[in-house]
């Protein structure tokens, strides 16, 4: 699963009970633990040994089971811990110009 919070979620201090208004699904064999957007707010992660999936933009504004709507299969892939995407998206704090 994945959760979009808001930054009203992300206020105050202390514990905070928190109910994401987005809560995404995905069959995944992977862990989750290298995510990354592209250039058009695209979300880029590992699905299972070998393959790397991209939910486009619309399927992350509504809760539900999501399907990527593009695959990358490998097999050089492996694990693909680490998902990066170069350069960073134009917004986030590593965003840098390519010369």
């Amino acid at each position: 699963m994945i959760a979009r919070l808001t930054p009203d979620d992300l206020s105050g201090s202390g514990e905070k009970p928190v109910t994401p208004a987005v809560q995404l699904e995905l069959g995944v064999s992977a862990l989750l633990d290298g995510l990354a957007f592209d250039e058009e707010g695209g979300l880029w992660t590992p699905l299972a040994n070998g393959q790397l999936g991209r939910f486009a933009p619309s399927q992350l504004s509504a809760s539900g089971t999501v399907t990527p709507e593009t695959v990358l299969s490998t097999s050089e892939l492996g694990a693909a811990h680490g998902v990066a995407i170069y350069p960073a998206p134009a917004g986030l704090p590593l965003h840098h110009r390519l010369p």
